[in-house]
Protein backbone atom coordinates (compact mmCIF):
# COMPACT_ATOMS: atom_id res chain seq x y z
CA UNK A 1 0.00 0.00 0.00
CA UNK A 2 1.38 3.46 -1.12
CA UNK A 3 2.11 6.09 1.92
CA UNK A 4 0.17 8.94 1.58
CA UNK A 5 1.09 12.12 3.77
CA UNK A 6 3.73 15.25 3.27
CA UNK A 7 7.28 14.35 2.32
CA UNK A 8 9.52 14.96 4.99
CA UNK A 9 10.73 18.52 5.66
CA UNK A 10 14.12 17.97 7.10
CA UNK A 11 17.15 16.49 6.21
CA UNK A 12 17.32 13.00 7.67
CA UNK A 13 21.51 13.16 7.87
CA UNK A 14 21.57 17.07 9.39
CA UNK A 15 19.02 15.46 11.92
CA UNK A 16 21.29 12.62 12.59
CA UNK A 17 24.17 13.99 13.03
CA UNK A 18 22.39 16.75 15.40
CA UNK A 19 20.90 14.08 17.53
CA UNK A 20 24.49 12.16 17.84
CA UNK A 21 26.31 14.88 19.28
CA UNK A 22 23.18 15.59 21.81
CA UNK A 23 23.55 11.93 22.67
CA UNK A 24 27.19 12.52 22.79
CA UNK A 25 26.81 15.56 25.28
CA UNK A 26 24.15 14.28 27.77
CA UNK A 27 23.55 10.66 26.90
CA UNK A 28 20.60 8.76 26.40
CA UNK A 29 18.54 8.70 29.94
CA UNK A 30 18.87 12.70 30.43
CA UNK A 31 18.16 13.40 26.33
CA UNK A 32 14.05 14.27 26.27
CA UNK A 33 12.28 13.75 23.23
CA UNK A 34 11.84 17.91 23.21
CA UNK A 35 15.55 18.54 23.16
CA UNK A 36 15.93 15.81 19.98
CA UNK A 37 13.10 17.20 17.92
CA UNK A 38 14.67 20.71 18.92
CA UNK A 39 18.11 19.87 17.67
CA UNK A 40 16.99 18.19 14.93
CA UNK A 41 15.35 21.11 13.58
CA UNK A 42 12.57 21.77 15.37
CA UNK A 43 10.64 18.77 13.73
CA UNK A 44 7.07 18.15 14.89
CA UNK A 45 6.21 14.92 16.84
CA UNK A 46 3.87 13.19 14.17
CA UNK A 47 7.58 13.66 11.66
CA UNK A 48 9.99 12.36 14.85
CA UNK A 49 7.63 9.30 14.85
CA UNK A 50 6.85 8.81 11.18
CA UNK A 51 10.58 9.06 10.64
CA UNK A 52 12.23 7.27 13.49
CA UNK A 53 9.46 5.64 15.69
CA UNK A 54 10.83 6.14 18.97
CA UNK A 55 14.02 7.82 21.05
CA UNK A 56 15.36 4.09 21.29
CA UNK A 57 14.71 3.63 17.54
CA UNK A 58 16.80 6.74 16.91
CA UNK A 59 19.64 6.18 19.51
CA UNK A 60 19.91 2.82 17.65
CA UNK A 61 20.71 4.36 14.48
CA UNK A 62 22.74 6.98 15.46
CA UNK A 63 25.13 4.21 17.25
CA UNK A 64 24.65 2.72 13.29
CA UNK A 65 25.40 6.84 11.75
CA UNK A 66 28.10 6.49 14.18
CA UNK A 67 30.18 3.64 13.49
CA UNK A 68 29.62 4.52 9.75
CA UNK A 69 31.38 7.74 10.57
CA UNK A 70 33.17 8.31 13.38
CA UNK A 71 33.85 4.46 14.48
CA UNK A 72 35.47 3.80 11.09
CA UNK A 73 38.79 5.48 12.85
CA UNK A 74 38.99 1.84 14.51
CA UNK A 75 38.85 0.16 10.66
CA UNK A 76 42.68 -0.56 11.00
CA UNK A 77 42.23 -2.96 13.40
CA UNK A 78 40.40 -4.98 11.49
CA UNK A 79 42.97 -4.99 8.28
CA UNK A 80 44.36 -8.37 7.70
CA UNK A 81 47.32 -6.67 5.99
CA UNK A 82 48.29 -5.10 8.51
CA UNK A 83 50.62 -6.01 11.53
CA UNK A 84 49.13 -6.23 15.06
CA UNK A 85 51.57 -3.00 16.27
CA UNK A 86 51.10 -0.96 12.58
CA UNK A 87 46.73 -1.57 13.04
CA UNK A 88 46.97 -0.21 16.64
CA UNK A 89 48.97 2.59 15.75
CA UNK A 90 47.14 3.93 12.71
CA UNK A 91 44.14 3.63 15.33
CA UNK A 92 45.43 5.10 17.93
CA UNK A 93 47.17 8.24 15.92
CA UNK A 94 43.39 8.57 13.58
CA UNK A 95 41.50 8.36 17.13
CA UNK A 96 44.01 11.32 18.45
CA UNK A 97 43.01 13.19 15.39
CA UNK A 98 39.99 12.71 15.47
CA UNK A 99 39.37 13.81 19.04
CA UNK A 100 41.55 16.77 18.86
CA UNK A 101 39.63 18.29 16.20
CA UNK A 102 37.60 21.28 16.39
CA UNK A 103 34.34 19.87 14.59
CA UNK A 104 34.67 16.69 17.00
CA UNK A 105 31.84 16.82 19.18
Amino acid sequence: MARTGRPREFDRDKALNAAMTLFWAQGYEPTSLTQLKSCMGNISPASFYAAFGSKEALFREVVQHYLATYGQVMSPLWDENLIPRDAIERALRGSARMQASRTHP
